[in-house]
């Protein structure tokens, strides 16, 4: 009966200690607010949120990258997928040849691809404090 009160005891104090330890891997909240500009938001419109918006019926575009959502993704999430638009437009994987050939309209020119890529990693940076 003692080594079960000196276990219980043990395990007690163990659990309170530990609850109030802060795991290093938690998401960080952001401190401030990220918004995104009016010209970015142009571009976003015109040859990007048909596919990457919550109202998009293109459901992997919709799972892969939701724009609408950027201004309240938790920090991490947000860097990450700001260096994956980057990557993704600069090396021409995006807007897709698909959605090229059925709205060429649509498509951005060669300077807001090169806006869109260095506002995101400009972004990504300022939010990891590079």
């Amino acid at each position: 009966m003692k080594n079960f009160l000196i276990i219980l005891s043990i395990t007690f104090i163990a659990s309170i200690s530990l609850s109030s330890f802060n795991v290093v891997n938690t998401p960080q909240e952001r401190s401030d607010s990220f918004e995104i500009p009016k010209n970015i938001d142009i571009i976003f419109s015109s040859s990007c949120y048909s596919c990457h918006s919550v109202e998009s019926t293109n459901y992997k575009a919709k799972m892969k990258l939701k724009l609408d959502e950027l201004e309240t993704m938790k920090l991490s999430k947000l860097v990450s997928k700001l260096n994956k638009i980057a990557k993704e437009v600069e090396k021409g994987d995006m807007p897709t040849k698909k959605f090229a050939k059925k709205y060429p309209d649509k498509m951005p020119t060669n300077e807001d691809k090169k806006t869109l890529i260095e506002w995101a990693r400009n972004s990504a940076k300022q939010l990891v404090g590079e």
